[in-house]
């Protein structure tokens, strides 16, 4: 990046399933929150396919599979979805971190990339002393301060992509200029070019009759 201070890349934030079924089930904070930050949050495959396998303990009004679906996908917009492979190799430690095993992925996670934090509801189920300058937990009041943050940082990179772009909008201005330039040039020295000929016709046409004038003077003389 060129043309100012490079923005640095904005630290995301894992989202523990309980954040997601919160937004899922109501209109609340938590939905506010999640769907007004687009391209910051990230969970493990493992926190939907948990939501999914308990569909019918959340379902309470019984909604039909298929909006269900529509519903998760809809806020699949808003997370980015880790695959295993990406933590799995931490899985292991993660597991002797926390209280919940099925929290491990979230910690695997959490270890392997780089983060802001894990975003929960059920802060009791993580070891803080364990997880002490390893990971860190956050509830909906952390985030705050977090997201003022990101919000400068994005009105920065939307102000240094706009002025990257006028930088590049003005380059190629100039290019178009000079190619204009450079054509005019060339249409200017082809017309000097398709004018010769005719110059040197008129040339030929003035020597000629320069040369007739000179041989009248010529038989005048001699007639004389």
């Amino acid at each position: 990046m060129t043309g100012g201070k490079r923005i640095e890349e904005i630290r995301m934030i894992i989202v523990d399933t309980n954040v997601i079924l919160s937004a899922l089930l109501t209109e609340g904070i938590t939905k506010v929150v999640l769907t007004a930050h687009k391209d910051i949050y990230m969970t493990p495959q493992s926190c939907f396919d948990e939501l999914w396998k308990h569909r019918e303990v959340w379902n309470e009004n019984n909604q039909p599979e298929e909006e269900l679906k529509y519903v998760l996908s809809r806020l699949k917009r808003y997370i980015k979805i880790i695959n295993e492979k990406t933590y799995n190799n931490k899985l292991e430690e993660a597991r002797k971190l926390i209280i919940d095993i099925d929290d491990a992925p979230l910690i695997a996670l959490a270890l392997s990339v780089d983060n802001e934090g894990i975003w929960t509801y059920n802060t009791k189920h993580f070891k803080k002393d364990k997880l002490k300058g390893k990971v860190k937990i956050l509830n909906i009041k952390d985030l705050d301060q977090f997201l003022k943050e990101t919000d400068n940082q994005l009105q920065k990179r939307k102000e240094e992509k706009q002025k990257l772009q006028q930088e590049k909008q003005k380059k190629l201005k100039k290019r178009e200029e000079i190619a204009k330039e450079k054509l005019e040039e060339k249409k200017e020295k082809e017309k000097k070019t398709e004018e010769k000929p005719a110059d040197l016709a008129e040339r030929v046409k003035k020597e000629t009759e320069e040369q007739k004038k000179e041989k009248d003077k010529i038989l005048t003389k001699k007639t004389v």
